[in-house]
């Protein structure tokens, strides 16, 4: 799909969005099927399908967070992401994120907490662009990372800090470019640019 359709039919469904994340603004105190309920919506917003949803459960190793089955070209209905990275975004929900001072000029090193939040929020998108039908997995990691923020808000971050925290993790936290992940079209005006028109990024 070419960047540019992509970004229109995302914006459509970050607007389409934009209502139901207004509940989740005040994570804390939120109920397990609360927390599923929007996992689900997170990856039906940004796949663009009404049927998908997520699912916790062990992956086939230890060291993959997620995964989406596909069929022949076409993508499962369901996403599966590690417990540990269930676990992280459920905290993250009911509890609020970490302090990202760290981030900041002169903050010195983050902690595990954030690197950890870095990892599962982007999991999550990640998967949610595969379940669109994106197989290549360079592609899904960039389209994933500049869906950071979004999925950060949409599980009850403010837009400052998920902003700050997609930073974080495009420029300090994701995979290295020797396992396939990265592309140099990665980038502002790049290729793989969901926003061309505008300097924001990732």
């Amino acid at each position: 799909m070419r960047p540019a359709l992509f970004a229109v039919l995302v914006v459509a469904a970050l607007a389409a969005f934009a209502g139901v994340r207004q509940a989740a603004s005040h994570p804390r105190g939120a109920s397990r099927q609360s927390f599923t309920v929007r996992l689900d919506r997170v990856a039906q917003a940004i796949s663009g399908r009404h049927d998908v949803s997520v699912r916790c459960g062990a992956t086939a190793d230890p060291t993959i967070l997620g995964t989406v089955l596909f069929y022949g070209d076409r993508p499962g209905r369901q996403a599966l992401l590690a417990p540990q990275i269930c676990g992280t975004l459920e905290r993250f929900w009911s509890r609020g994120g970490p302090s990202l001072a760290c981030t900041e000029l002169g903050g010195g090193q983050c902690h595990e907490n954030v690197i950890a939040l870095a990892w599962a929020i982007t999991a999550l998108a990640h998967e949610s662009i595969h379940l669109r039908g994106i197989r290549d997995e360079a592609t899904a990691e960039c389209y994933g990372l500049q869906s950071t923020a979004f999925t950060a808000q949409a599980l009850g971050a403010p837009p400052a800090y998920a902003r700050r925290l997609a930073e974080y993790t495009f420029w300090n936290v994701r995979p290295p470019v020797d396992y396939g992940y990265f592309s140099s079209e990665c980038r502002d005006g790049g290729r793989l640019d969901l926003r061309p028109n505008t300097s924001r990024w990732p």
